[in-house]
């Protein structure tokens, strides 16, 4: 009969692994060798539910299952961008989620700065790695050059003023092409993150009960990255290229602070209008206010406006 029930358990977690982590390969997969590319930013909602639901085991096994499927089949360009910005943050993220110390009867789950932190080490290892190799400023540089040839294919060419005004945008944002690339999959990465969170609870699964980002802080390390970088960019221009691209990752950090701190406040004092009004206008000018929402993050770094608003 014991030997039953260890069959009937390995089966399970096969099966769990094969859905999970199969699935997600299969999406990244169909993203790849399609044209529909969208939904590979959501490839990794599995992996989380697979850890967040069944554990470190079923959750590792099942990203590996995914990374080594898409190493296989994927060119290794393609593949290690994938498995570096969505399949590596969902092992890293799931792992940490569920660890956690009991004593007695309480129980201290791995904290949510800590989750940030190791999420930012990840992520500016990727773009290190990634300007380092596949995606190197010569190679960003020829793919600005096609995609400009591409655009002014049905203009009047490249003597238009507008043709010169697009040329030398898309030449000043290629050091930063790498890094906006980076810090687009963070954001579906935490976005995921949520879902599998949520996906968990629906099925009465969720090992860990819930998460608190309402008081998220960066330390001194996250706040002086992104003014460290930029700065250092301008006095080694050989490897500004890297420190860009660096530079808009680190920003991370700061953006989920302030984040952090905008919910912060509205929790504390149910002010659900100036939460839409934030919203609405992160919609209409994002780029704007993610600085601005940066530089909250650093401001509560720095000063201790979350214990004002708590008082």
């Amino acid at each position: 009969m014991l030997q039953i029930n260890k069959f009937h358990i390995n089966t399970r977690a096969i099966q769990l692994i094969a859905c999970l982590g199969g699935g997600s390969l299969l999406m990244a997969l169909f993203c790849t060798f399609s044209p529909i590319k969208l939904p590979i930013f959501f490839t990794s909602i599995p992996l989380f539910v697979a850890y967040l639901s069944f554990g470190e085991v079923i959750g590792l096994s099942s990203t590996m299952l995914a990374s080594v499927g898409i190493a296989l089949f994927v060119p290794i360009q393609a593949s290690s961008e994938i498995i570096l910005n969505i399949f590596a943050p969902a092992a890293m993220l799931g792992h940490f989620s569920i660890k956690s110390i009991t004593k007695g009867r309480k129980t201290w789950w791995y904290p949510e700065s800590f989750l940030l932190r190791n999420f930012m080490l990840l992520s500016l290892f990727s773009v290190v790695a990634l300007s380092m190799t596949f995606c190197n400023e010569q190679t960003m540089t020829e793919a600005s050059q096609t995609a400009m040839d591409l655009l002014l294919s049905n203009g009047k060419g490249n003597n238009d003023i507008n043709a010169i005004a697009i040329k030398q945008y898309l030449a000043f944002f290629v050091k930063y092409s790498v890094g906006i690339s980076v810090i687009m999959k963070m954001m579906f990465s935490l976005l995921n993150f949520q879902l599998g969170h949520l996906i968990s609870k629906r099925l009465k699964k969720n090992i860990r009960p819930e998460f608190d980002f309402s008081n998220i802080r960066i330390g001194n390390m996250m706040i002086l990255l992104p003014l460290v970088s930029l700065t250092l960019s301008y006095i080694f221009p050989r490897i500004e290229f890297i420190l860009c691209g660096i530079f808009v990752v680190s920003l991370f950090a700061p953006i989920i602070s302030g984040l952090s701190l905008i919910h912060c406040f509205y929790t504390r004092k149910h002010k659900r209008r100036i939460l839409i009004a934030y919203y609405l206008a992160l919609f209409m000018m994002p780029i704007p206010m993610l600085f601005g929402t940066a530089l909250l993050g650093i401001v509560d770094g720095l000063y201790p406006i979350r214990q004002r608003i708590k008082g």
